[in-house]
């Protein structure tokens, strides 16, 4: 599959938390100018293969909704040694009206669509549920 990658690079980084293989702080630019870098929560689940991104909405910059595209999604897998397109996206972020907003980035359509119950990472699911500060 041909990917287009964007000239303007979202500078995505990730930091390791707590030792944990599998759970990183991630950060990349925002597409607002002069705000802060987006920050956010990332978790691999290796056993479906789905990356859950989990945002607490409390960092001065736009939400992981807005600049989730297919550069970031290209920049984020490389930074994990993964396949592009090998692994589905999972957002989350805090509750609207009083449930967690939680969508799939599907890479094809490159739209958030719904997701299956049995798919949810019950970490950031409580999270979202519970307006929980992001893991540093």
């Amino acid at each position: 599959m041909l990917l287009n990658v964007d000239k303007n690079s979202k500078n995505v980084s990730l930091k390791k938390i707590r030792n944990n293989e599998l759970l990183y702080l991630m950060s990349c630019s925002s597409s607002l100018p002069g705000a802060d870098r987006t920050i956010c929560n990332v978790l691999i689940d290796e056993m479906k293969n789905i990356i859950h991104v989990y945002d607490d909405l409390r960092h001065c910059s736009t939400s992981i909704f807005k600049e989730l595209d297919q550069t970031l999604i290209i920049e984020l897998m490389s930074l994990l040694g993964v396949e592009y397109g090998r692994y589905r996206i999972v957002l989350y972020y805090a509750p609207i009206l009083k449930n967690p907003f939680i969508r799939e980035y599907e890479l094809k359509s490159e739209k958030l669509i719904s997701v299956n119950t049995e798919d949810l990472n019950e970490l950031f699911y409580r999270k979202a549920l519970n307006n929980e500060s992001l893991e540093k």
